[in-house]
């Protein structure tokens, strides 16, 4: 590096050998120069070795934001450029990273919100997020920037839905063995998810002693009760299966729980339902008792598929590694994505998204074989008890695209917990 500002910043890199005092050191030194040799370190250095001087971007950029309009200017106007021109997916995990720790540093000195900065940012991911499909590692980067500067933006307490109702009769089921007959079905007015419940909002149940307090893993009410107590004291570690997995954890925050059984779900369910309805109804001017829980199978599938009879949420296309619609096996991601990150698969009359695809969605009712050859047509639930299989739906990231069919059923054990396993809401 020409730049004799530079060549200090890595004499003090070198010159402690614990690495974090490197990077913060190198950080305080380039805080303190001018504009311009903050620009060359950006454009010589960081995005040329991201894996080696990211995290001392990510300290600088913190330190500046606060008192540098260059540092705002510089991000609305030259990330979005950098981000557009790249084919480095280390690049853009770099900018998502950093804006990620400035927007919890800000929040922590209540400096304010960074929205207005990041607006350009957030343009320029989705657009190169969506030019990349058959490239997964830079898809990937973008869809986990993305997911790092919230972006869906996700309430806990007011979480994206959509209302639906089936007053006229919708054709549930398919030819096909396993989810045959087509039958008619219709279905009271409820609100269902526009995504899966993520990790921040799992998160939040967690830190607020979700595991700990017994009365969110049991509901005696006598269609979508549930008692999940045994399940909860036979846990050893009370956190869901991959909460510290770098790939599908908490570090991803909009990227959609996994390693939860159905018991888990109902309890986070049930947790919503106790700890923020009331609230959630009051501001809205809402009397009457408001329950979050999981979909019934017949909710589902009306929410995934419509009247229209999609063979998939979007309609009747086959996914495709290219082709954008859903994150299945045959893209190659090989992993979660954040939520809303295929915006061509969702569903065109109500805008849900990952109705096919990511992850296998807990459904409220026990699976049964034949339940479609003896259930009711108005609002069908099937709420056996014992430990019976648990109706899933929507196929995930490790499967093949016949598995994302609206239709199709699968079973699991309500204590079975797993990498392509997550769950949507319903709210009535």
């Amino acid at each position: 590096v020409e730049n004799l500002g530079l060549m200090a910043a890595r004499g003090l890199y070198y010159a402690f050998s614990h690495r974090a005092i490197q990077e913060y050191l190198a950080a305080v030194y380039l805080s303190a120069r001018e504009a311009g040799d903050i620009q060359r370190f950006w454009e010589t250095v960081a995005v040329r070795r991201p894996d080696r001087w990211g995290d001392v971007a990510r300290l600088l950029f913190c330190r500046i934001g606060e008192e540098r309009e260059f540092c705002f200017e510089y991000i609305e106007k030259r990330w979005p450029e950098d981000i557009g021109g790249t084919d480095k997916g280390p690049v853009i995990e770099m900018i998502g990273t950093i804006l990620h720790d400035m927007q919890a540093y800000f929040e922590d000195r209540g400096f304010g919100a960074l929205d207005v900065v990041v607006e350009n940012v957030v343009v320029a991911l989705k657009k190169k997020r969506d030019q990349v499909f058959s490239g997964p590692d830079l898809f990937l980067a973008c869809s986990d920037s993305l997911g790092l500067i919230g972006e869906p933006r996700i309430e806990v307490d007011d979480p994206p839905m959509a209302r639906l109702s089936a007053d006229d009769p919708f054709a549930m089921g398919s030819p096909d063995e396993d989810d045959a007959p087509v039958h008619g079905v219709t279905l009271s007015p409820f609100e269902i998810g526009k995504y899966p419940v993520t990790n921040q909002e799992f998160d939040a149940f967690v830190k607020d002693g979700g595991y700990e307090e017994t009365d969110y893993w049991r509901d005696e009410d006598p269609v979508f009760g549930f008692e999940g107590i045994g399940f909860l004291e036979n846990l050893k570690r009370r956190y869901p299966a991959l909460w510290h997995d770098k790939r599908f954890g908490k570090n991803r925050p909009l990227a959609p729980v996994v390693g939860v059984s159905w018991y888990e779900a109902m309890a986070f369910c049930r947790w919503w339902t106790i700890r923020l309805a009331e609230n959630w109804a009051r501001d809205r001017g809402i009397s009457r008792r408001v329950v979050m829980r999981l979909p019934t199978e017949a909710e589902w599938e009306f929410a995934a598929r419509g009247h229209s009879d999609r063979r998939y949420p979007w309609g009747d296309r086959n996914p495709g590694p290219q082709k954008g619609l859903a994150n299945i096996w045959g893209t190659s991601i090989q992993r979660t994505t954040t939520v809303g990150s295929f915006p061509e698969g969702a569903t065109p009359d109500t805008g849900l998204f990952d109705m096919a695809g990511n992850v296998w969605e807990w459904c409220f009712d026990t699976y049964e074989e034949d339940f479609y050859l003896n259930s009711t047509k108005h609002n069908p639930v099937n709420n056996e008890k014992g430990e019976l299989k648990r109706v899933l739906r929507g196929g995930s990231w490790s499967d093949f695209r016949d598995l994302a069919r609206c239709a199709v059923r699968n079973r699991l054990s309500p204590d079975f917990r797993s990498l392509f396993v997550g769950f949507r809401c319903a709210r009535t």
